[in-house]
């Protein structure tokens, strides 16, 4: 996220060390999230919880983040399809302030 968001945003430019070093790690989460999504709609079942939004919540900017989710393709729908079209989801209030640059 500060790789490929904020630094940028910041007038910085992101370190490819950096992303390269945390891969590993990102796959492996990424991995147990996609597994846990194989059989599920949500996180903890097949409606949605807390727990949902918590991942959800810094995960939403997949896009511009940049995030390796091509091997994660139940960790995508859970994203796309699951949690982004939710009208709870759309609805959120986002500050002034707070919006990406178009």
């Amino acid at each position: 996220m500060v790789e490929n968001c904020v630094k940028p945003l910041l007038g910085g430019t992101t370190d490819e060390s950096i992303l390269s070093n945390e891969a590993e790690n990102f796959e492996k989460l990424a991995s147990i999230l996609n597994t846990r999504l194989e059989n599920n709609k949500f996180l903890c079942g097949n409606e949605a919880t807390i727990a949902d939004v918590a991942v959800a919540a810094p995960m939403h900017l997949h896009g511009w983040a940049k995030l390796p989710l091509d091997n994660h393709s139940n960790l995508v729908r859970w994203m796309t399809e699951d949690i982004e079209s939710s009208s709870w989801w759309k609805e959120t209030h986002v500050g002034e302030g707070f919006t990406l640059p178009e």
